[in-house]
Order: structure tokens, then sequence, then C-alpha cells
């Protein structure tokens, strides 16, 4: 069983992966809703999801806007 890793975009652990279509997998985030890409076994929706993931969550409000 591959473990999930926390949303890449708001850093919760409230992820899910379900079946989304016959031979489709996907991971999604429960708080933000992103979703990762679909593959067509949970284990490689998962996978591309932890892939996803950087060192540091990304915030919106943490970005500089460039005057």
């Amino acid at each position: 069983m591959v473990i999930l890793e926390s949303c890449p975009f708001c850093g919760s652990q409230h992820v899910e992966s379900s079946e989304v279509d016959i031979n489709g997998w996907m991971v999604e985030c429960m708080d933000c809703h992103a979703t990762g890409p679909i593959g067509r076994t949970e284990t490689l929706s998962v996978t591309a999801w932890n892939r996803y993931h950087p060192q540091e969550p990304v915030h919106s409000q943490s970005v500089a806007i460039a005057a």
C-alpha cells in the first residue's frame, strides 16, 4: 500500500484517493479540492500525487506580486 502525502497546495492531510472511472483513479484534497493526475490504478495515481509534492506547501497569501 502506498501512503498518500499531504496536499502540495494547502498542506492539508485530508486527502483521499477514489475510483473516478473504470480503470481510473484520482487523488483529491478534501479541503482545497486540488486533484492529481488520473492513473489506471490507485497505486499509479497515488505515486503521481506524491511526486507532485514540493518541499513546502504553496500558499496563495505568500506569493509576492511584482510592482
